[in-house]
């Protein structure tokens, strides 16, 4: 497990990268309409031989079919929930999952530094404005360094002579704020910037009360 993923086909790509071996074979990939994140929008399905035997030189492979959602695996964590075995195909083999052709946001090298930078400079009273913030900070930051990503654009909030910077998303999220004249990292428990929770947000690097929300 890792990062929340929104498509079957992202989970494919992270289970064929960490999990492929002589006796883990990716064999399916099934795609399913969802409304809402913790709807089933996937399954994939594994071949599971003997370690150390080829999948295909073993005499009783094992299947099974996983179901996923955005968070991951359907069902209780750390229990067998949403693994249900399957008859293995007579002509089971390997699958490739469809390349990842989405542009991704990542968040800069030097992000913390730049917001550190940035929010240091600014004077003690008239504010530019968030927009003007961010695009400051923007300015300063390191070009992504990958192909299919782009780099994490900043924004900013500003609440009197406070502020708040935000960059990223729940998964890597970047916050420095500052409050009364100090300037400092923020680092909320990470179930508060998930879909539905405070976000990473240039708010959230201001809130008062980042205690789990659960």
């Amino acid at each position: 497990m890792g990062p929340n993923r929104k498509d079957i086909n992202a989970f494919a790509r992270a289970a064929a990268k960490s999990g492929a071996s002589d006796s883990i074979a990716l064999i399916g990939i099934e795609e399913a309409a969802a409304a809402k994140l913790i709807d089933t929008f996937g399954s994939l399905t594994f071949m599971v031989t003997v370690e150390g035997q080829a999948y295909a030189q073993a005499s009783r492979p094992y299947c099974f079919r996983v179901a996923f959602n955005y968070y991951g695996k359907v069902g209780e964590w750390g229990t067998s929930d949403g693994v249900v075995p399957e008859q293995c195909p007579k002509d089971a083999a390997p699958v490739t999952p469809p390349p990842d052709e989405t542009i991704r946001p990542v968040v800069a090298v030097n992000a913390r530094e730049v917001a550190h930078e940035v929010l240091s400079r600014l004077p003690a009273s008239g504010l530019p404005s968030s927009d003007g913030i961010a695009a400051q900070v923007a300015s300063l930051l390191s070009p992504p360094d990958g192909d299919g990503t782009v780099t994490a654009p900043p924004t900013a909030t500003v609440q009197g002579s406070d502020v708040g910077i935000a960059m990223g998303g729940p998964d890597d999220c970047v916050l420095v704020s500052r409050v009364n004249g100090v300037v400092g990292d923020v680092y909320p428990p990470r179930v508060s910037l998930q879909p539905g929770e405070l976000g990473c947000t240039p708010s959230t690097a201001l809130a008062t009360d980042l205690q789990p929300p659960h």
